[in-house]
C-alpha cells in the first residue's frame, strides 16, 4: 500500500505544478489507488492526532470510564449499569 500511495502522491505533486495534467497512465493510476493514497494519508493524520494529543495530555494521559453492571435484576436484561467519569471532579456522585 505504502509504494501506491506514494505513487499518487507525486503524481499529485506533479499535477499541483502543472506538469504531466493530461497524461492518461498517470490519470489511469492516480485512479485505481487513489482510496490507498487516503488510506494513508488518514493514517498520517491520525498519528500526527495521537502526538498532539500526548502533548496535550501528558503521560499520565485520560484515566478510562469505570463502567459496572448487575447481572441479576428486575427486568430480563438485568440490573443496574452504570458509567462512571474518574476524570470528573464529583465521579463518585455523578453517572452518566
Amino acid at each position: 500500500m505504502i509504494w501506491k500511495a506514494f505513487a499518487v502522491e507525486v503524481i499529485r505533486q506533479l499535477w499541483d505544478q502543472g506538469l504531466y495534467r493530461q497524461n492518461k497512465v498517470l490519470q489511469q493510476i492516480h485512479s485505481n489507488w487513489f482510496n490507498d493514497w487516503v488510506e494513508w494519508r488518514a493514517q498520517q493524520a491520525m498519528k500526527d492526532v495521537d502526538r498532539q494529543a500526548k502533548e496535550f495530555l501528558g503521560e499520565s494521559g485520560v484515566p478510562d470510564p469505570v463502567y459496572s453492571e448487575t447481572t441479576e435484576g428486575e427486568t430480563a436484561l438485568g440490573g443496574e449499569m452504570r458509567l462512571t467519569a474518574p476524570w470528573h471532579e464529583d465521579h463518585d456522585e455523578r453517572s452518566l
